[in-house]
């Protein structure tokens, strides 16, 4: 090793963010081959060389390891003429051995010096820089890269990833569109399970008390899941080489993903729709018919006309419900403004039945057909065939545009 590139590694005396004292102490010990007691004293605050000297390759792994188990540590390269003292020394007997790791099979981190060993020196402008606590806000405003005074205020309600607490807090787009939100901050995990659960409760749980809570409860804990994912990230990034550019990667937003999530939920409702409507019709359906009774009659395909259904949770009653239901909604869009918008939105009800995407209690396409001043909403009935005398339809009267 020539005299101008021997670096040493300095214990800084401080944990990194998100580790415990105890794990840091068990984890030096296990590395050092050493008692956790005599660990404890590399942990109080004063930087502490290590004996041996290595050349860079060699201080950049043992100070990774060292990061691993928790300590902050950095190694700064030695001047010459330090390096010259250190062999004259050497050749006296009062230094250990330089020229590299023992061979002896053990880690080739050595004991540290005792406390009143070489003082620590300034890091030259070639060693790494250093994260330690004291850079952890600034780390976490550079991963969440905009809007960063709103969160910088929001996370230090909830202290430090070395002591955090839950706290409550409000984040308005979450309590809009959580999933969405999710994806632009990059929180994967938690746009899972908000889309996964909220269909599950759409799809198996009736409208309640429990739907309330479930709009409430993600934007009282959208800053504190981010600030938790946030720290875990800064403090995974750290342990690397060149964790700033690592950090710009896992960070930010991503405006792509939130567009993808635009399609996804698009896709869900598609195909969830008929059992939303389904579920929708067969507990509001008698109401809407009652509130809203405008939408027209409903009549056999044989022209009698359909009523007094005995038993109400049947296949037979829950098309009806729908179809009503169905009835009521084109009526409401008939009887719009007649303006761009509502031309669309009539547009895109119609198109629901020509894609086939609602179906009836048996599982049958429903049909939309347009006559002379009404449509005609139509279900094959029980036997599942159209134009027969079983078809249900409901007729919706409108004054076509002149």
């Amino acid at each position: 090793m020539s005299p101008g590139n021997q670096f040493k590694v300095i214990l800084e005396g401080a944990i990194l963010p998100g580790f415990e004292r105890r794990q840091v102490q068990e984890g030096l010990a296990e590395l050092f081959h050493s008692s956790e007691e005599k660990m404890e004293r590399l942990l109080q605050g004063e930087p502490v060389p290590l004996k041996k000297r290595y050349d860079r390759d060699q201080a950049a792994a043992i100070c990774r390891k060292i990061r691993q188990t928790g300590a902050q540590c950095r190694f700064e390269e030695i001047p010459e003429e330090e390096t010259a003292s250190g062999r004259n020394r050497s050749a006296q007997g009062t230094m250990t051995d330089e020229s590299g790791p023992p061979a002896t099979g053990r880690d080739p981190v050595e004991e540290p010096a005792e406390e009143n060993g070489t003082e620590a020196g300034p890091a030259s402008a070639g060693s790494r820089e250093q994260a330690g606590p004291d850079r952890l806000p600034e780390l976490l405003n550079r991963y969440v890269g905009t809007n960063t005074a709103y969160y910088e205020h929001q996370f230090a309600r909830f202290g430090n990833p070395e002591k955090y607490r839950f706290a409550v807090s409000w984040h308005w787009p979450a309590f809009f569109f959580f999933f969405f939100w999710a994806l632009y901050r990059k929180l994967w995990f938690w746009a899972g399970i908000n889309l996964t659960l909220s269909l599950g409760l759409s799809l198996f749980i009736q409208p309640g008390v429990l739907y309330l809570l479930w709009a409430l409860v993600w934007p009282v804990v959208a800053n504190y899941l981010y600030f938790r994912v946030a720290s875990s990230r800064v403090q995974r990034a750290v342990l690397e080489p060149r964790y700033e550019a690592r950090l710009d990667a896992l960070g930010g937003v991503s405006r792509p993903a939130a567009g993808l999530g635009v399609f996804l939920f698009i896709a869900v409702v598609t195909l969830t729709g008929n059992h939303l409507t389904d579920r929708f019709v067969e507990q509001y359906g008698e109401q809407i018919q009652e509130v809203l009774p405008g939408s027209g009659s409903q009549i056999r395909g044989d022209g009698s006309m359909l009523e007094n259904i005995v038993d109400r949770k049947s296949k037979l009653a829950l098309t009806s419900l729908k179809l009503s239901y169905l009835g009521t909604s084109l009526k409401i869009l008939l009887l719009s403004e007649d303006n761009p918008e509502n031309r669309n939105k009539i547009a895109q009800f119609e198109r629901q039945f020509t894609d086939q995407r609602i179906l009836d209690s048996w599982g049958q396409h429903l049909r939309l057909e347009q006559q002379v001043e009404r449509y005609v909403l139509k279900s094959a009935g029980p036997d599942m065939t159209f134009n027969t005398d079983d078809d249900i339809l409901q007729l919706v009267t409108h004054q076509p545009s002149p």
